[in-house]
C-alpha cells in the first residue's frame, strides 16, 4: 500500500507540473501575439512598415520599361493622395492627418517613346519627439543624359560626384514639370517642394564628405553605402549604383539609416510585380 500511494502521489505531481508548464507556455504565446499585433503593421501575411507599403508603387515601376499606360493606373490606385499630371510627368502626394508624415511618388517619361525615365519616392517622418526616432527614405532611378554619363577620360570618382551634383537638377526639373500641370493642390505642391529642398540639403552634406574624403567614393556602390552626418536627422547613409546608363540612388536619414539594407516590400509579396532595378 505505501508503494501505491507513493506512485500515485508522484504521478499527480508530474501531471500538475505539466499542466502549469502548459499554461505558462500558452500565456507567453498569447502575450507574444498581442505584442506583434500592437507593434507591427500587416499587409496580407507579410509584416510591413508603413513607409514600405507606401513605396510599393515606386518599386513596381521599371525605368526604361514601364510605359505611361502601365504607370498611370498604378498612380491612380493610390487612394487618399493628391495626384497631378503634366504632359511628361505624374506625381502622387500624401500626408498623415497631423501633417507630420509626408510622402510622394514622382515619375517622368521620355518625350517620344513614353517610357519611364526617372522615378522617385520620398517619405519623411517628423512625428517622433526625439530626433533619433525621426527618419527619411528616398529612392530614385534616373536614365542619365549623355552629359552626365561622363567623358571617356573621367575616372569613376569624377563620374559619381558629377551624378550626385546633377541629381538635384533632375528632381527640380521634374517637380517643376508636374507643377506646370496646374492641377496639384497648393499644399501638395508645397510638400513636393519641401521634400526637394530637404533632399538638396542632404546631398550637399554627402558631397561635402565625399569631396573632403575621396577615398569613400568607390564605397558608394557597396551594399551598406556610405555613412554621413546630417544637421537635422543626425545621421544618414547613401548608395549610388550606375548600370547600363541608369543611376540608382538610395538615401536614408535618421532612424531609417539603421534599416538601410531592408528589402523592398514588393519582393516579399507574390501578387505584386517586382522591379528588377531598385538597387536594393
Amino acid at each position: 500500500m505505501p508503494a501505491r500511494k507513493s506512485t500515485s502521489s508522484l504521478l499527480r505531481r508530474v501531471l500538475k507540473g505539466f499542466l502549469i508548464a502548459s499554461l505558462l507556455l500558452v500565456g507567453l504565446c498569447l502575450i507574444g501575439c498581442e505584442a506583434v499585433k500592437e507593434h507591427t503593421a500587416y499587409w496580407g501575411e507579410t509584416k510591413v512598415p508603413e513607409y514600405q507599403k507606401l513605396s510599393s508603387t515606386y518599386e513596381q515601376i521599371m525605368v526604361n520599361r514601364s510605359l505611361t499606360l502601365d504607370v498611370l493606373p498604378k498612380i491612380d490606385a493610390l487612394t487618399g493622395e493628391t495626384r497631378s499630371q503634366s504632359e511628361s510627368a505624374v506625381a502622387s502626394v500624401g500626408q498623415s492627418e497631423n501633417g507630420r508624415r509626408s510622402w510622394f511618388t514622382l515619375v517622368a517619361f521620355h518625350q517620344y517613346n513614353l517610357t519611364a525615365i526617372h522615378k522617385y519616392f520620398l517619405f519623411i517622418d517628423e512625428e517622433a519627439k526625439s530626433k533619433r526616432q525621426r527618419g527619411l527614405k528616398f529612392d530614385c532611378e534616373i536614365v542619365l543624359d549623355k552629359e552626365h554619363l561622363g567623358k571617356a577620360g573621367d575616372n569613376e570618382i569624377v563620374r559619381r560626384i558629377a551624378i550626385l551634383k546633377a541629381l538635384p537638377e533632375y528632381l527640380r526639373a521634374d517637380v517643376a514639370d508636374v507643377g506646370a500641370g496646374g492641377d496639384l493642390a497648393g499644399q501638395a505642391n508645397q510638400k513636393l517642394e519641401i521634400g526637394r529642398l530637404v533632399l538638396n540639403q542632404a546631398l550637399k552634406m554627402v558631397l561635402l564628405k565625399l569631396e573632403t574624403s575621396p577615398v569613400l567614393v568607390p564605397r558608394l556602390s557597396d551594399p551598406e553605402g556610405v555613412p554621413f552626418e546630417h544637421m537635422s536627422f543626425e545621421k544618414g547613409r547613401i548608395r549610388l549604383v550606375v548600370v547600363n546608363g541608369i543611376a540608382t540612388v538610395k538615401l536614408r536619414l535618421g532612424a531609417l539609416a539603421d534599416r538601410f539594407q531592408e528589402v523592398p516590400v514588393v519582393s516579399t509579396v507574390k501578387t505584386a510585380p517586382v522591379s528588377t532595378q531598385t538597387g536594393n
